[in-house]
């Protein structure tokens, strides 16, 4: 529908209904895995997760571009199409899936609302990871929306829509790269551990943007975004599947953490470019560097609100640990 859209309204349609589609897969996706993997290799497991991700998120991208770039509009969604078909063919038939023994009966969308609800309340670590992804995420989206308007306007490069493009390339690459070595780190350190270390790296790379002065400058800081979501992408991931409240609703709750995802995208978008247009009203050009200060700011509220989790996570350590003392 959107190769045949001839206006904006069914364009508009088309993308909802994509996304809808998207978003309905994204929770099952996450879901299946740890169906199918021991909770000692779910880092590792991981790892291989954010390297199909981010491969897929690159390739994609120069399909798209190649294809796009000679005005081809068709085989580029073509070849989505075609994609789409081909991985959905092969999970059917190559990926084994066993019902759970047991279901909980489904009392209606209220009551299972209400249910979910307060096993939320109950686990309030999974709660706060969510919060710490949203605020990371928000980080990750002010440097991918802005950073074209730095390029041009704060900097003055002359090709700031291909440069943009090369800088996003690197911190995706660098992601990568790092991702599987990353899962192997998750399993071996833990995964808040990595997920700190994730959120200093990005802060310490806004920092830096906010002083860079040349392109070459903003694309080696961007490289340590790119370090930082490799072991994001991994520890994250695998730490929200321990500690989802419900394992035999694994797919609903990964479903939940991309609203960490989602609402960043929409947050940062609105906080980073408020921000930016009332610093330029106060100094003409500085509210492109802004827009990298708020990175860091929503880096270090990632950073801060992993003290709660894990605050919440020896609780419940210590918690069970009294309930097997005193069963015994």
């Amino acid at each position: 529908i959107i190769g045949l859209s001839e206006n904006y309204l069914l364009f508009f349609v088309a993308v909802i209904g994509l996304q809808i589609a998207a978003n309905t897969a994204h929770g099952p996706y996450q879901g299946i895995i740890p169906d199918q993997v021991q909770p000692e290799a779910r880092g590792r497991a991981s790892g291989f997760f954010g390297f199909a991700n981010l491969f897929g998120t690159i390739l994609g991208v120069l399909v798209a571009s190649i294809f796009l770039s000679q005005g081809m509009l068709w085989p580029a969604v073509i070849a989505i199409i075609v994609t789409l078909l081909a991985t959905s063919a092969v999970c059917w038939m190559f990926v084994p899936e066993t019902p759970p023994e047991t279901i909980r009966p489904f009392d209606g969308i209220l009551t299972e609302a209400r249910h979910r609800l307060q096993e939320l309340r109950l686990h309030p670590a999974f709660v706060w990871l969510v919060v710490s992804r949203l605020f990371f995420f928000m980080g990750l989206q002010a440097m991918d929306n802005f950073l074209q308007l730095f390029l041009g306007k704060g900097l003055g490069e002359s090709e700031p829509e291909l440069q943009t493009t090369a800088v996003l390339g690197v911190v995706i690459l660098v992601a990568v790269i790092g991702s599987i070595p990353a899962g192997w780190a998750a399993d071996r350190y833990g995964r808040l551990r990595l997920i700190a270390v994730a959120c200093v790296l990005g802060l310490i790379s806004a920092l830096l943007m906010i002083f860079s002065q040349s392109f070459i400058q903003v694309l080696a800081f961007a490289s340590i975004l790119g370090l930082g979501l490799a072991l994001f992408t991994v520890s994250d991931w695998a730490l929200a599947i321990d500690l989802v409240p419900d394992e035999n609703a694994p797919g609903l709750y990964m479903g939940i953490t991309n609203l960490g995802q989602a609402g960043g995208d929409a947050l940062a978008t609105l906080s980073a470019g408020i921000a930016l247009d009332v610093v330029n009203n106060l100094q003409p050009g500085l509210g492109y560097r802004a827009s990298f200060g708020m990175m860091a700011i929503y880096f270090l509220a990632s950073l801060l609100v992993l003290r709660t989790v894990r605050s919440h996570i020896t609780d419940s350590f210590h918690t069970a640990k009294n309930i097997d003392k005193t069963t015994s």
